[in-house]
């Protein structure tokens, strides 16, 4: 998993993506090119991510 910062069009949720590593980690997400049915599938699941993310928020410590 990579932090998104804007990759298709996708930011601030981690995701399962292409990514190229260093020595220190990743070193940046590979955007390989994606059929319009694959970029949607990709949005929706991070935005499911990010629903969940929100959903554990809301638990009491």
């Amino acid at each position: 998993c990579a932090w998104t910062t804007g990759q298709f069009g996708i930011s601030d949720v981690y995701l399962g993506v292409l990514a190229r590593l260093g020595a220190g980690g990743v070193v940046e997400i590979v955007e390989p090119d994606l059929t319009a049915d694959e970029r949607a599938a990709l949005v929706a699941a991070a935005g499911a991510v990010k629903e969940k993310v929100a959903e554990m928020d809301q638990l009491p410590a």
